[in-house]
């Protein structure tokens, strides 16, 4: 937060407004950071925080605190003092209270004395009912290793599953759960009522403070009601609870696969008719599961839907179930799947093949379901082999041995050694025609250090960063997959670079260690809590201090010297009303940006008045660019924008949008901005639609998104961060982008994909208000074709090393 000068009745009224709006943000980063057991930097954060505080609810907690930070360190008479404040300023509220008389009977027995209870283990219960782990599945695979990344961490876990033979539920080699209980049931006793009854007992005799339900279809909502009581977590492995007919929202006709749009709880009449029609092509247990909880009946849909609101919060693996769970779940999470790195450190980069050698794509997927996509990508593969004989596809299929001229068998594949098997390809190829939530294989892939060619389409458009660890390629489409191979087959470079890149992006989100510091722990609080004793920093509840962030997506923290980040924002004649709802967004990040640039680019007299207001009211600098001619030059403008940070500034964040929907964007910015250009996802609303009147906190805009109708993904390269050295060298923006405004974010992201690479963060959503979009012109053509000739000649350093654009003429506001 920018320093307010004294005296000065806008700035006292800035003061004010920042309070009532950032003050629960920034308390709530504090906390973040003692969950991580920061407790001294989250103290000084604190004590910082009381000084502009005028909420009494917040002061409280703030000095409830601060007063568990001193007893941590003996300090016993001020932390008196401080539950003694928190007492007075909120009375009813028991927590500091009940802190200081467990202070004062620790003081009186002695601290070496162990008290009852004095430190919990947080217990953790996961509960699945189709569990099968001999399938290998992805859900499976999931549940089994979180329970052991948990128990690694420390938390006490058990893993309460289902074994019914009639099903096939249930088969678990030894130690592929940790810790985990069957419940055993014979046909007799498979019912709802027996289920539950089971299940309900085996929770309570454990006690968990939190319980993952996971591994279940349609038969979801019967745990949750099992461990109704409990903290829960729902967690969405795939689309299971969304498509009742096969969790990937695929409609065969007769003739072919279709993607289908709807999903159970926004359109549940026609998903139930969606079953009639086509519950005959469902496998035999999603038969069996769905005519067992009732489904189609009215009060299915009402447990189901009471299990979701129900639930602390929806766990899901990639943004597009994010957008469908959110209007029906308090909160909903990104959390993407684990691994293990052990696994493939023997397996990983390799020397990399030479061209000219016969190189090997893999295909791992059952061959003989269509979804997969084998047969697009056969038929691609013989495409190819009618002019060139330079590779062989591998399927793991049975049984072992040639299957045509390019095609050969080499069997199912074990766990165990599918990372030697990727290790031994050249390329890993992913052509499913479905909704894959995840897609377990890019991940291992990557894990190995190979490049990955998918299909663009559910959750490894996510998984898989295009043009940076792998291709995206239409699907069901052979002949664009025939392209995208083509293009690896050719280039080793290529291929050894995305390999690269994929393990390092492997390394940043998909190990554990990652997810668990990430996820895990905002989420679940500390493995042990402290609270039951005098000076602890977490209650039974797991709430002592005693509001969790709102998101537990909060990645590492960025804030060490070696990064320093700026924000640069370039406008010409924006709606003042748009521009203070930009600011306002800004605001709440959980990390501050160290400047933050407004350029106003040749704007009438009135619009930057009233900017030079907003920027005084939000703490953002007004720059005033006076350009050769009227019309806007989005090089020009950034690149002046870029060059008025202050020196210190090392990474930039570009944003052309207008509002930040997460609140961690610019923390994502400063991590993976320092080495890579990283580019944003991005949504834009429909015409008509606008923000609220104000946004004054993350859980307002997250509402009004999930219920806000017409909002659509759209590009997102215009809003980036990138390393200001490496900007600066290649000589910012192209001003030969001067025909019309189109091309210039393209530009940049090429460039940097040739020198260092662009990564595309998953779960940061950025948005734009509508406004019409500019005709197809002839100066447009003329850009396009200028872009198109510069990809031609590769080279990535522009403008002749110059990167402020001549002409300009630059003020200050306030010298204005």
């Amino acid at each position: 937060m920018n320093p307010l000068s004294s005296g000065d009745e806008s700035a006292q009224q800035n003061e004010a407004f920042v309070s009532a709006q950032d003050c629960w943000a920034q308390y709530r980063y504090w906390i973040w950071l003692a969950l991580k057991g920061e407790y001294d930097r989250a103290e000084v954060g604190m004590l910082k925080l009381l000084s502009i505080i005028s909420d009494d609810t917040l002061r409280a907690r703030v000095h409830n605190d601060v007063g568990v930070f001193a007893s941590l360190k003996g300090w016993i008479d001020k932390a008196n003092r401080e539950f003694a404040t928190a007492i007075s300023l909120t009375p009813e509220w028991p927590v500091p209270r009940e802190n200081r008389q467990r202070l004062s009977h620790e003081n009186a027995f002695g601290s070496d004395l162990e008290l009852p209870d004095a430190s919990r283990t947080t217990r953790v219960a996961i509960v699945s009912l189709l569990l099968n782990c001999s399938t290998a599945g992805d859900a499976a695979v999931h549940s089994a290793e979180t329970g052991k990344l948990l128990t690694q961490a420390g938390y006490l876990v058990r893993h309460f599953y289902a074994e019914f033979p009639d099903w096939g539920l249930g088969n678990v080699t030894e130690g592929s759960l940790i810790h985990g209980e069957a419940l055993r049931f014979t046909s007799k006793e498979w019912t709802v009522a027996n289920i539950q009854a089971r299940f309900r007992a085996a929770i309570q005799e454990f006690d968990p403070d939190w319980v993952i339900v996971t591994d279940s279809w349609n038969s979801k909502p019967i745990l949750a009601e099992a461990v109704r009581g409990y903290r829960y977590f729902l967690h969405i492995a795939g689309q299971e609870c969304l498509c009742p007919l096969n969790n990937v929202r695929l409609r065969f006709d007769g003739k072919q696969l279709r993607n289908c749009p709807k999903h159970q709880l926004a359109t549940p009449d026609v998903c139930s008719q969606c079953v009639l029609t086509n519950g005959r092509f469902s496998a035999e247990l999603r038969k069996s599961e769905r005519e067992f909880v009732g489904y189609g009946s009215a009060e299915y849909d009402s447990t189901l839907r009471a299990a979701f609101v129900n639930a602390e919060a929806v766990l899901v693996v990639n943004p597009l179930i994010k957008t469908m769970v959110g209007p029906y779940a308090k909160k909903v999470y990104v959390i993407p799947g684990g691994f293990d790195p052990a696994r493939f450190s023997l397996h990983q980069a390799p020397a990399f093949d030479n061209s000219g050698t016969c190189l090997k794509l893999l295909f791992a997927g059952l061959m003989n379901e269509r979804i997969n996509g084998f047969e697009v990508l056969h038929q691609a593969c013989d495409h190819l082999w009618k002019r060139r004989r330079d590779f062989e596809l591998l399927v793991t299929a049975d049984p072992p041995g040639q299957f045509d001229e390019f095609t050969r068998f080499i069997g199912w594949q074990p766990q165990s050694s599918f990372p030697q098997v990727i290790h031994d390809a050249a390329i890993l190829v992913i052509p499913t025609v479905a909704e894959e939530a995840l897609g377990r294989t890019a991940v291992e892939a990557m894990g190995v250090g190979r490049p990955v060619i998918a299909s663009r389409i559910g959750g490894l458009q996510f998984t898989v960063a295009d043009e940076v660890t792998g291709l995206l390629c239409e699907p069901g489409d052979y002949n664009d997959l025939a392209r995208k191979i083509e293009v690896l087959l050719d280039n080793p470079e290529l291929r050894q670079r995305m390999g690269q890149a994929g393990r390092q992006r492997f390394e940043e989100h998909f190990t554990w260690k990652s997810i668990l510091r990430r996820y895990y722990l905002p989420l679940l609080g500390p493995p042990t809590l402290k609270s039951e004793v005098a000076g602890g920093v977490f209650q039974r509840t797991g709430r002592a201090i005693s509001t969790r962030p709102q998101e537990p997506t909060l990645p590492q923290l960025c804030s060490g010297p070696d990064v320093v980040l700026g924000c640069v924002l370039a406008v010409q004649n924006r709606p003042a009303s748009i521009l203070e709802r930009t600011f306002q967004t800004f605001a709440f990040q959980s990390y501050e940006a160290a400047d933050r640039v407004l350029l106003d680019y040749g704007s009438s007299r009135e619009s930057t008045l009233e900017y030079l207001v907003l920027c005084q009211r939000y703490g953002w600098r007004l720059v005033r660019a006076e350009p050769p001619t009227s019309r806007w030059n989005l090089s020009s403008a950034y690149n002046l924008a870029v060059s008025c940070l202050i020196p210190e500034v090392n990474v930039v964040f570009k944003g052309d949008v207008d509002v930040l929907i997460d609140e961690n964007v610019l923390e994502t910015a400063a991590r993976i901005g320092k080495d890579h250009l990283c580019i944003f996802s991005c949504q834009t609303t429909s015409e008509g639609v606008l923000y609220p009147y104000r946004i004054p906190n993350g859980q307002v805009l997250r509402e009004w998104h999930s219920l806000c109708p017409g909002i659509v993904a759209m590009d997102g390269e215009g809003i980036h961060a990138y390393p200001r050295r490496w900007f600066e060298e290649i000589g910012g923006f192209d001003l030969q982008f001067g025909a019309a405004w189109g091309f210039e974010d393209s530009d940049l992201r090429l460039r940097a994909s040739w020198s260092i690479g662009v990564s595309r963060p998953i779960g940061h959503l950025l948005i734009h208000q509508w406004h019409p979009r500019a005709l197809p012109s002839e100066a447009t053509s003329l850009n396009y074709s200028y872009y198109q000739s510069t990809k031609e000649r590769q080279q990535v350093i522009r403008n002749c090393g110059r990167m402020t654009p001549p002409g300009h003429i630059i003020t200050t506001a306030a010298a204005d």
